[in-house]
């Protein structure tokens, strides 16, 4: 019965040291590699490359600057205009990717106040109320939030989600809460925009300031609301609006 028990023993240890041989055969005819060697980035973009037939858990990723991207899990952020490396070092091998980064342009500059005459338009008048309000829909973010250090400048970001480019202009129309309903607020004498537009890319934003004092006076403190028009080629066929709250104190 004792010999049985060795045999039955020997053979089982001889099994399985034929499946670890199969196991780290098998593991050694792939090759292990990168999912890309180059990739091209806009500023603020990301991607995701991989280390094939490697442990993850193993592998140490590295950015030759930066100040340039920044790689975490095989995660790379693009920071700045530039070219860099990133490293993906596993069992004592270094895998590289060449990474380039461009500088993102999604807008059109502002001209600056010597502008030509032509491209000065009069405040606009009724807030139009048969468009839909997209950031509502969640497919553009907006928001407004006055300056702590100066409450006549209000901050604006628009971030679009669409997955279109969309567009918009430099003008605004702006209401006042007085407890019970929303009140047009009357631009101030000689108010003018320039004629430009602003185009934002899927999935990137636009920060602008607008100087308060330059289009109304005395505002009170108290809620506003702020509304833009959007064009959204693709989208929506007639555009449509923008909307969000802040507050004056």
């Amino acid at each position: 019965m004792g010999k049985r028990k060795r045999v039955c023993l020997l053979w089982i240890m001889s099994f399985v040291i034929c499946m670890i041989s199969y196991e780290e055969s098998s593991a050694a005819s792939k090759k292990v590699k990168l999912s890309k060697k180059n990739v091209t980035l806009n500023e603020k973009e990301s991607c995701k490359i991989c280390l094939k037939n490697a442990n993850r858990k193993k592998i140490k990723w590295y950015c030759s600057n930066k100040k340039i991207a920044t790689v975490k899990n095989g995660l790379i952020k693009a920071k700045a205009k530039g070219r860099c490396v990133v490293i993906a070092k596993y069992k004592r091998k270094k895998y590289t990717c060449a990474i380039s980064v461009k500088r993102t342009k999604n807008m059109t500059k502002q001209p600056l106040p010597s502008a030509a005459p032509s491209a000065v338009v009069n405040p606009p008048s009724a807030i139009p109320s048969d468009l839909p309000v997209l950031n509502r829909e969640g497919s553009v973010v907006f928001t407004a939030n006055v300056d702590e250090s100066n409450k006549n400048m209000l901050l604006l970001k628009i971030i679009n989600r669409s997955g279109k480019e969309i567009g918009t202009g430099t003008h605004f129309w702006l209401e006042y809460y007085d407890g019970s309903q929303w009140v047009p607020v009357g631009f101030k004498d000689g108010s003018y925009f320039f004629e430009i537009l602003i185009l934002i890319r899927d999935g990137h934003e636009y920060t602008g300031r607008i100087d308060l004092e330059q289009y109304f006076v005395g505002l009170p403190d108290g809620k506003y609301r702020i509304t833009k028009l959007v064009d959204t080629p693709g989208i929506v066929d007639q555009g449509g609006s923008i909307q969000t709250e802040f507050i004056i104190h």
